[in-house]
């Protein structure tokens, strides 16, 4: 392969001198500029190729005996050579001079640069296998889970397609169920106090699940803070202070409770208590009893509850 550029020529001066026996012996005829790829043929008598840049010589002799001479400024271009490593994604292509591959392979590919001569590449191309994960995963109820940019918050099969680090798709399979809080019921207990008044305060109990009693300020717990039951002594300060519990179900998921007392002087409670009527008693297990001798609540029409131990 080689583009020929004829820079000075006399072909056509040769066609009219060929024969005439004026022209000289050995007079230079011709001079012409090559750029050719690889090698490149003289064409003269002696008929060779030239495999490197430089000057060649040609000879001729015309019908009558006349002896012609020129020479060829030859620049000899090499063709190029490219290796090359493509990792494309499952699904995909990549497209080399006028080939199209999807499918892993060595491959090797000629076509023609920008110089005229061949271009040739050895591709060696590798396939990213799309990523697939399944998971499951259970949420208390009125949480949500992120997958990539979604936010669940109900149960049900999704599909989420993400792309990973190499650029490939990676598609995820999520299995969502909701676990149920302990529904945890409304505090027992007397929302108004006294000073220094001990107060025991409680919910329904559940085995399978773990109690917190929490009080900010406005008294100390004095025990059960562990338990659905809790005995608070409250302080010498008056205000509204919150008493609320944590109680965490055997699934992880929590439920909170809160109550409201008035701690103040005992004139002001006992105006405000002095008509509630008792509903029924029980022992430490929320078993109605009339027995006496053991700690016993006493469960008011108002919602309070007082702890008293009735001895006989």
């Amino acid at each position: 392969m080689f583009i020929l550029e004829k820079r000075l020529t006399m072909r056509k001066l040769l066609l009219i001198l060929l024969c005439l026996p004026m022209i000289g012996f050995g007079q230079i005829l011709d001079t012409s500029y090559a750029v050719a790829c690889d090698s490149f043929e003289i064409p003269s008598g002696n008929i060779y190729f030239a495999t490197q840049s430089g000057v060649y010589y040609w000879d001729n002799m015309d019908c009558m005996g006349n002896f012609y001479e020129g020479y060829y400024n030859v620049t000899i271009l090499n063709s190029t050579f490219s290796q090359q490593t493509i990792l494309i994604c499952y699904g995909d292509s990549v497209s080399v001079g006028n080939s199209v591959y999807d499918t892993t392979g060595n491959y090797i590919d000629t076509y023609t640069s920008v110089n005229g001569c061949d271009s040739v590449i050895y591709t060696n191309i590798s396939i990213a296998p799309s990523l697939v994960w399944q998971w499951g995963t259970a949420i208390c109820y009125g949480d949500s889970v992120m997958v990539g940019t979604s936010v669940y918050d109900t149960t049900g099969n999704y599909i989420d397609t993400l792309n990973t680090v190499n650029g490939c798709d990676s598609i995820v399979y999520t299995n969502i169920s909701i676990n149920n809080s302990p529904n945890t019921t409304s505090i027992l207990g007397a929302t108004n106090a006294s000073y220094l008044q001990t107060e025991t305060y409680s919910v329904g109990q559940n085995l399978n699940s773990t109690f917190l009693w929490c009080l900010n300020n406005g008294g100390i717990i004095l025990n059960g803070i562990n338990t659905n039951s809790v005995e608070v002594q409250w302080g010498n300060n008056s205000g509204i202070f919150e008493l609320y519990l944590v109680e965490t179900a055997q699934n992880g998921c929590s439920d909170t409770v809160f109550i409201d007392v008035n701690v103040g002087n005992s004139t002001a409670i006992q105006e405000h208590t002095t008509n509630k009527e008792l509903l029924k008693v029980t022992d430490l297990l929320g078993r109605e009893t009339k027995q006496t001798n053991q700690p016993l609540f006493y469960i008011y029409d108002d919602g309070t509850v007082e702890k008293r131990i009735v001895i006989e």
